[in-house]
């Protein structure tokens, strides 16, 4: 082999990898080639057991090579072996016999912790370099070890290595590392920092500086770290291709890197707060520095920088440096930060300053695609208008020149000012065609500018609005750009800025300027070839107006700024002005008339709604809504003479509301591409100053998160690489809370990573992650994580370990701690390896060999379980394995059915005839798929239902039925049929043959009658046999309607329950709610708090009795957050409780609570229990001292409690970290049971046969994770198929219930729980939003926003959702007095569309801390649901009761929905619902108060408090509708007001105004006789019962409300009120009426009606009956008797005229007193009878009469669509608040 060939031997290969020709042609060439020599000794010196053998030889090398030349005969290891210690001691001998003709002894130095690197995949990490130990080496041909030892060994003194002796190891010129796979990788171990030496061998002191300079070292994580302190030179050379990579931190400004090449060069400068900038420079000679010169790019300063700013680059330090194509790039990743032109690879490399040195390393690196380079420069813009040079010269130029100054035009430069001027400026302008909307890009590219001089857009008369000076900076002597204040004039003649200082604009030229002219930022660019551009200055502009002044000109200047030495010249040679060109695609051109016409009005809109208003009054009828809505949102936004730009800086709501409408629209069109709209957020950034919507986010922050989340809901499942470029590249200035990793967006990407199974996309993924986060100062990976990224880091770290564990690479695990799996994987030996001799055959299509051992009768042995074969995850019992392989391999299942079919025809019958059920069992097993295997399910299942266990027999039918031949289907479906009726469920069809069972031959109809008999019987004994789901489509939802909270009962906590709180945060959960569990059954609710059983009356609430467990509370923090849902079996309840030993079983009897039986072990329950056939199922956790947990299956007696049968299943290790998360969830489907916890998921069959085990994601569940928002959920089941989620990993996995093997897994990013199974639908709750999956692939098929986290419940059916949750109440709304209220919301299960709220005053005070409500439960009778304040000591049993009333959903536009953000607030749902189809247009205007009323008499009406501001109308409704082109439409509005003053309402068609009208408190007279209600129900408002009072209720006599006055007893009674609130005042000839319901068993003598006036001291009556009855001396003044007393039994109603108790005219009632003479009567509905609305009575008394009724005509619109709008005209003067009861489309 040639001496290059063995070099990249070794290279590739350790010498103990050679064979035994290449040891040998080694040792030839290894005496002759220096290099081989080198190579060898660097290879070996990094092995320090070789260096122990080296040092340790004692046998001469001539000896060593006979003993090996004469054993040529034995085996190749040894001889290869014994080729290693040859070359050991050759080098050894070469090693110091070289080193002994020196003068001066060095001993080799270990490669250094730079060095390049060499693995085959990935750099090696150095170690530093490590003393060599001190042994005495013993040359070859010295005497034996014994005789050496008594001589005196020879002292070699051990001196380094030259650092210039050291260069070559630095760099491994001859391999190159791509790009993709470096610019993420750290190819220098983060912690492994350089140390003094080590900086000294890469730099050497610049020694012709006269100044001191050091390198010095310190410690930091127990590691050497060097720091630089003067101007130093790197040693090694620039290799083609080479690349520079430093991390520097603790830099004290300034620092310099100097890039020579020749005479030319790049400067990069560290300015204050580690900013960086690249100037060109010059040199005259070899001097380390040079003339700076134009500035080619920087990272601008910030003084608040943002989270991005900081990661790609600001505030970042480890960069590296690459030339590539004529430039020389400095990357951060794949991140350009910024370039500059040089003609080749530096020559020539000093670092000048006071920084340390955290990492270093060089190698050579493939080129950069341009596909992965992350563009930083000029993303917005697209050629507009350009003018070359040529172009220029013909444009008319104007301006007045004076003496001395000139106009140049040449077609080749273009056109040149230039000339003296003093104290005035002097312009040449010329008019162009652009500029005249806003968002605009300005190219220019200057030659020959001299300070004093500038370019400018300008007015139509050339005043200039904005440009770029230029002037002299005394530090260099260059030219600098200046971006001049308002005033040109005020430019300064000169500058003194030091280029070590800051960041200096030199200019230079021929380089190309970039001017981004947006409302209130003006942007510089630079560039020196006009394609890469770098953003060297950004400025905010606070003037006066500039901006919304469309430039018209450009001009240049020389500035009168006073005398220079040197004339002021400026050439102007490229000129191009670009638009920006996102909002064009909005804006097509056949819109552009019609958008003018619109901007006549809706420029003018003060607020959202009155823009939106005017545009969808105003939208064509051949263009969609949405389109126009767009159009004009991005025609107002350009338009300079837009009003919404004339309050100044961002004052103005309007503007960021219509970017955020433009953007919300357009991602909710699919026709529009993503990449539209990441172009449109981008120059949005980039044309927009100080934007923020708070003050926590700006506008580019929420349009990322919102695009984020339209790319999850569009398929995009990458959805962070997909934005990261754009994200990457926007313009960082005021860029509040835009993070670079945003967390929703990488967590969720990592979970589809993780989902999908791509492990080697989501390792590179996490690498990348992890790169961004890196900052200058050495640490580990596991805690070098910028600020804000805690959850992001969590997801990383975990995802890491599972990763890598997934891909073998055990040592990438980037320092976090390895979590343990608790599932104690162990396999069959003896069916290992019987399942690999099986596969083998397979796979070397030996199917007659693997019949053979499959029908082989021996293998009843193999127990436990084995690897799946296609899923790592997945294990599985051998009875398992063999149905998967048959079903799987087609022809090995053709084999055995074509040569083995008759040997299990054999067996069977033998077995049948047996009654070996075991053995028949076998052959289903053994001989899947053919005739005989049907044959044995059919008589297995018959078996099964002959004994009672018909779910067993069910699943033996249904297995049978899959390999079944048509013939025997129909007899096969009919047992299946039969054996579903056992547990009282109808599956198939009648069987139209007759049915045949031995020797019993049943008809149809018979067979039928005995099906219906069964199934009618079995359900009513069975029900509530398992869980309830939180969805059911077995459960009818309640309609959409008005709702009351009802309280049935209360459930009563002890007072030390609270100690019990698990140990999570006090307000992150609602824990008490989450820990209840309901059940119904029959007129029972059973109500468990895992303590505490207690049962109720279904009905009324009544508490029937309670259990204890143990007799007292304990336990529960061990077991946080687990329901323990009772179950009922005719008269028996069994459910789990905790007692202080733990989880255990109890029985106890459904009528009276009496305990039956406990079933308490050393074993823990974990599970809920289950009823199969008959019998109580369950799991146990055992706990063995030294061998973990065991989990077992238990299955008891349902009468006894006795153990039927226990089997253990799998083991799980003993983590006490861990024994919180212990929570097993049990399912059953037909005759499978499925376990789902604890990290794994479990299937047996029903007498507890493991069949599969799955492994789920597992990780440490830190107290920050928030595992406890999760809620553990039992199997759900579907179509042979199981869902399953678990708190360790945030998807829904699809299972196949047979075997185990993943259908899919869908990512949801915090899931909180899988709710059900609606149409086709998987229904999933995560954090503030409800999800739907579909159920066949796992696809979003659906996502809204909805509810909240905490006490969010959900049931289903019949196509809808109904969910219950508290309202969040903000400071505003607790001050505003709002108490325990829940939202009601209905959703369609179809497309998620939200049908219907409403509000629910669950009426438990004030509720300071919060309503928490749950659990809930769908009855007969509606939704019954716990409810609670936070915290408190009770929880109350409350029934959602339905008022008459009900919402009829009406589909509204949902194009609304992007321009009204209100739409979504609690106020608008609710006013949807009151009124279908109308859209609150501004709920911030509503009032913060309560907005809904009861009325009586009409019921909840919306209320509302206008807040009044700027001059806006209150409360707004809108309407788009279609007016039937018959017409006769009409809008009828049914209207109130609180407040004297009332108001004034508007209706308004597409603008025009219909009708405006008063609406006052008090209606006026109509001159008819009406009765107004005085007391009904309750005394007046502010009054006090006097008398002890008695309120009747149904089926006690009630006239009308809900209750009367009952007045009962001997003697004298009397029942008053007084100090009424109000006092009605009489009108003449007015009348009381009043409602009396005699008693006809207990009559009264007497009654009697007073009243006391207002200032009068005398109370007059009216009386019924025998007066005399008041005894003597009669009652003063004595009552005026009307008459006897009225019917009894029945209601009367009694008249009394005022003027008969000496009430008249303007006289007050203040006091009423029912007064009775024994006996019993009712009194209800005091009223008066009057033409005159009587005064001072309040409004909510006056029933219909208080309602202003408006009805408006529609017809004039027939056949059109209009946009109607009904609000609140502005008034000072009217004060009154706003009712709307009625607001409705009518013919």
């Amino acid at each position: 082999m040639a001496e290059k060939d063995l070099l990249k031997l070794l290279r590739e290969k350790h010498p103990g990898e050679f064979t035994r020709e290449q040891t040998d042609e080694m040792r030839a060439l290894l005496g002759e080639s220096k290099r081989l020599q080198n190579a060898l000794a660097r290879k070996l010196q990094f092995d320090q057991e070789l260096a122990e053998l080296v040092c340790g030889i004692d046998v001469p090398v001539d000896e060593i090579v006979e003993a090996t030349e004469g054993r040529k005969a034995q085996v190749e290891k040894i001889s290869t072996a014994v080729g290693i210690v040859v070359m050991v001691g050759l080098l050894g001998l070469l090693f110091f016999s070289g080193r002994e003709e020196k003068t001066k002894v060095k001993e080799p130095v270990p490669e250094n912790a730079s060095t390049a690197p060499v693995k085959k995949k990935e750099p090696s990490k150095p170690r530093e370099p490590e003393p060599a130990a001190e042994k005495p080496v013993v040359p070859p041909g010295t005497e034996p070890a014994e005789t050496i030892a008594e001589t005196k060994p020879v002292e070699v003194k051990k001196v380094e290595l030259p650092p210039e002796e050291r260069v070559a190891e630095l760099i491994a010129p001859d391999r190159e590392l791509s790009f993709e796979y470096t610019c993420f990788r750290e190819l220098v171990d983060p912690l492994a920092t350089p140390s003094r030496d080590t900086l000294r061998t890469w730099l050497e002191p610049a020694v012709w500086i006269k100044k001191d300079f050091r390198i010095s070292e310190r410690r930091i994580n127990n590691r050497p770290l060097g720091s630089l302190s003067g101007i130093y030179r790197l040693r090694p050379e620039w290799p083609a291709g080479g690349v520079l990579r430093l991390s520097l931190f603790e830099h004290q400004p300034p620092v310099l890197i100097h890039l020579w090449r020749g005479k030319e060069g790049v400067l990069l400068s560290f300015s204050p707060g580690g900013h960086m900038a690249a100037y060109r420079q010059l040199r005259e000679g070899k001097e380390h520095s040079g003339k700076a010169g134009r500035l080619y790019g920087c990272q601008q300063v910030r003084l608040e920088p943002s989270p991005l700013d900081l990661v790609r680059g600001l505030d970042q330090v480890a960069f590296e440096i690459r030339h590539q194509e004529g430039y020389l790039l400095v990357m951060r990743g794949d991140h350009e930060l910024m370039r500059a032109p040089v003609s080749g690879s530096p020559e020539e490399v000093y670092i000048e300053g006071r920084v340390s040195v955290s990492g270093i390393c060089m190698y050579r690196g493939g080129p950069v695609p341009e596909s992965v380079v992350v563009k930083t420069r000029g993303r917005a813009g697209r050629p507009g208008w350009a003018l070359d040079a040529a172009a220029l010269t013909k444009l008319d130029w104007k301006g007045e020149l004076p003496e001395k100054t000139a106009l140049g035009k040449d077609v080749g430069r273009g056109l040149t000012l230039s000339g003296e001027v003093e104290n005035t400026s002097v312009d040449s302008f010329a008019l162009i065609p652009s500029g005249k909307e806003l968002f605009n890009e300005i190219i220019l590219r200057l030659e020959d500018v001299t300070p004093g001089t500038a370019v400018f857009l300008g007015d139509e008369k050339g005043a200039p609005l904005f440009g770029i000076g230029f002037v002299l900076n005394k530090q260099t002597n260059g030219v600098i750009s200046f971006v001049p204040p308002d005033d040109f004039n005020a430019m300064p003649r000169e500058q003194n800025i030091p280029i070590r200082g800051q960041i200096v604009p030199m200019w230079g030229s021929g380089q190309w300027l970039k001017l981004v002219v947006g409302r209130d930022v003006l942007r510089l660019f630079v560039s020196n070839d006009g394609g890469h551009w770098n953003e060297v200055k950004t400025m905010q502009r606070k003037g006066t107006g500039y901006s919304r002044v469309p430039f018209s000109t450009v001009g240049l200047r020389l500035v009168g700024n006073g005398k220079q030495e040197q004339a002021r010249k400026i050439t102007l040679r490229h000129l191009e002005i670009r638009p920006a060109r996102s909002f064009s695609q909005f804006m097509p051109a056949p819109l552009a008339a019609k958008l003018t016409d619109f901007f006549v009005r809706g420029g003018e809109a003060d607020s959202l709604v009155d823009w939106v208003s005017v545009a969808v009054s105003s939208c064509p009828e051949d263009v969609g809504l949405e389109v126009w809505l767009r159009a004009c949102a991005a025609y107002c936004l350009r338009h300079p003479g837009w009003k919404a730009y004339a309050s100044g800086n961002g004052k103005n709501a309007l503007r960021p509301q219509l970017f955020m409408g433009l953007v919300d629209s357009a991602l909710s069109d699919e026709k529009i591409s993503l990449v539209s709209v990441l172009e449109l957020i981008h120059e949005i950034a980039l044309f927009s100053g100080h934007w923020d919507l708070t003050d926590r986010s700006s506008f580019a922050a929420w349009g990322f998160g919102k695009l984020g989340e339209a790319a999850g809901r569009r398929g995009e499942k990458k959805a962070y690489t997909f934005i990261r470029p754009w994200l990457f590249s926007t313009p960082s200035i005021f860029g509040k809370g835009l993070y670079p990793l945003p967390p929703v967006l990488v967590t969720r990407e990592l979970l589809y990573y993780a989902s999908a199974a791509e492990w080697e996309e989501g390792a590179e993924f996490c690498r990348q992650i992890r790169y961004w986060n890196r900052r200058g100062y050495p640490q580990a990976n596991a805690s070098a994580w910028i600020a804000g990224q805690e959850e992001v880091k969590e997801y990383v770290g975990w995802s890491e370990v599972d990763f890598s564990r997934r891909l073998g690479r055990k040592d990438e695990f980037q320092g976090v701690p390895l979590v343990r799996h608790p599932l104690v994987t162990e396999y069959s030996k003896e069916g290992y390896n019987t399942l690999a001799e099986f596969q083998a055959s397979i796979k070397n299509g030996a199917y007659n060999d693997a019949c053979t051992i499959l029908t082989s009768s021996d293998t009843s042995f193999i127990q436990g379980l084995l690897p799946d074969q296609q899923d790592q995850d997945l294990m599985v019992a051998w009875r398992l394995a063999l149905v998967i392989a048959l079903e799987e391999q087609p022809e090995l299942r053709r084999t055995l059915q074509k040569k083995y079919a008759n040997l299990g025809e054999l067996r069977l019958k033998r077995s049948i005839s047996r009654g070996d059920s075991e053995a028949v069992d076998a052959v289903t097993r053994q001989f899947y798929g053919t005739p005989s295997s049907v044959e044995a399910y059919i008589w297995l299942g018959d078996q099964a239902l002959g004994i009672g266990e018909s779910l067993l027999a069910e699943g033996y039918y249904r297995r049978a039925r899959k390999n079944a031949q048509l013939a025997n289907l129909s007899a096969i479906e009919a047992r299946q049929r039969l054996a579903a009726a056992f547990s009282g469920r109808d599956i198939g069809k009648p069987p139209s043959d007759a049915v045949r069972f031995g020797d019993l031959t049943l008809e149809p109809d018979a067979f039928e009658k005995m099906v219906s008999e069964l199934r009618q019987r079995y359900h009513s004994e069975e029900s509530g046999y398992d869980d309830s789901l939180p969805v059911d489509s077995s459960v009818k939802v309640s309609p959409p309607g008005i709702y009351t909270a009802e309280r049935v009962g209360q459930f009563d906590f002890d007072k030390r329950f609270k100690a019990h709180r698990p140990n999570i945060p006090a307000l992150a959960t609602d824990w008490v709610g989450r820990q209840m569990a309901l059940t119904v059954f029959e007129d029972y609710l059973l109500v468990n708090d895992r303590n505490d059983l207690r049962a109720y009356e279904l009905a009324s609430g009544k508490l029937r009795w309670s259990h204890l467990a143990g007799g007292q509370r304990g336990g529960s923090r061990d077991w946080p957050l687990l329901p323990m849902r009772p179950i009922v079996s005719g008269d028996l309840v069994v459910t789990r409780m905790i007692s202080r030993q733990g989880p255990r079983l109890e029985c106890l009897g459904l009528s009276d609570g009496v305990p039956k039986w406990v079933f308490a072990t050393r074993d823990h329950a974990v599970s809920n229990p289950l009823l199969v056939e008959g019998d109580v199922v369950l799991l146990n956790l055992r706990r063995h001292e030294e061998l973990g947990h065991e989990l077992l299956f238990t299955r008891l007696a349902r009468s006894t409690g006795e153990v039927l049968d226990e089997r253990s299943l799998v083991n799980f290790r003993d983590d006490s970290k861990s024994r919180m998360f212990r929570q097993i969830q049990l399912g059953r489907s037909v005759d499978r049971l499925v376990a789902s916890g604890y990290g794994s998921v479990i299937c047996t069959d029903l007498r507890g046969r493991l069949l599969w085990v799955r492994k789920q994601p597992w990780r440490a569940f830190v107290r920050s994770a928030k595992w406890y928002l999760n809620h553990p959920v039992r199997p759900l089941f579907a179509d042979g198929h199981v869902l399953i989620s678990q708190p360790a990993d945030e998807s829904v996995a699809s299972l196949r219930t047979d075997t185990g093997r993943l259908r899919w897994k869908a990512p949801v990013r915090e899931l909180r729980q899988i709710l059900g199974i609606a149409d086709g639908k998987v229904i999933v709750s995560a954090t503030g939003r409800l999800v739907a999956l579909s159920l066949e692939d796992g696809r979003v098929v659906w996502q809204q926003q909805h509810g909240a986290s905490r006490g969010f419940m959900v049931s289903g059916g019949d196509g809808a959702i109904l969910s219950v949750a508290p309202v969040v109440r903000d400071n505003a709304m607790k001050s505003a007095g709002w108490g325990t209220l829940g939202l009601l919301s209905w959703v369609d299960v179809k497309d998620g569309r939200k049908l219907a709220s409403w509000v629910v005053d669950f009426k438990l005070g004030a509720a300071a801390k919060g309503l928490h409500a749950g659990p809930m439960i769908s009855t007969r009778d509606g939704v019954l649901l716990l409810a609670g304040e936070h915290d408190g000591d009770s929880r109350s049993i409350f029934r959602l009761v339905s008022e008459s009333r009900k919402f009829e959903p009406v589909s509204t536009s949902e194009v609304l929905d992007q321009w009204l953000p209100g739409r979504a607030s609690l106020k608008s749902g609710v006013a949807s619902a009151l009124f279908p189809g109308w859209t609150l247009l501004e709920s911030s205007q509503v009032g913060l108060g309560s907005f809904v009323r009861e009325i009586p008499g009409v019921g909840p009406v919306f209320f509302t408090e206008s807040i009044e501001r700027r001059g806006y109308g209150g409360t707004q409704l809108g309407r788009l509708v279609k007016i039937p082109a018959s017409g006769g439409q009409r809008l009828r509005l049914q209207l109130g007001s609180e407040g004297a003053t009332g108001w004034t309402v508007e209706v308004q068609a597409n603008g025009e105004s219909l009708a405006k009208r008063l609406i006052p408190e008090l209606p006026p007279p109509t001159g008819a006789v009406e009765e107004y209600t005085w007391l009904e129900d309750s005394v007046p408002a502010g009054a006090k019962e006097e008398g002890g009072w008695v309120w009747a209720r149904k089926p006690d006599p009630v006239h009308s409300g809900e209750r009367s006055l009952m007045v009962s007893g001997k003697g004298l009674l009397k029942k008053f009120f007084r100090g009424a609130g109000y006092r009605p005042v009489s009108d003449g000839g007015d009348k009381l009426s009043m409602w009396v319901w005699i008693d006809p068993k207990d009559p009264p003598r007497a009654i009697q009606l007073q009243v006391s006036r207002v200032g009068a001291p005398d109370s007059p009556s009216v009386a019924w009956g025998d007066l005399a009855g008041f005894g003597e001396p009669p009652p003063s003044p004595s009552p005026k008797r009307l008459g006897n007393l009225p019917p009894p039994g029945r209601w009367s109603r009694l008249d009394i005229n005022l003027k008969e108790l000496g009430i008249t005219k303007d006289t007050a009632i203040s006091e009423l007193a029912f007064v009775q003479v024994d006996g019993t009567a009712y009194y209800d509905k005091v009223s008066i009878v009057s033409k005159a609305v009587p005064q001072g009575l309040p409004p909510q008394l006056l029933g219909p009469r208080r309602w202003t009724n408006i009805e408006v005509d529609l017809s004039r619109f027939a056949g059109k669509t209009v946009w109607l709008r009904v609000g609140r005209v502005a008034e000072a003067e009217k004060k009154g608040h706003e009712l709307w009861s009625k607001l409705e489309l009518g013919d």
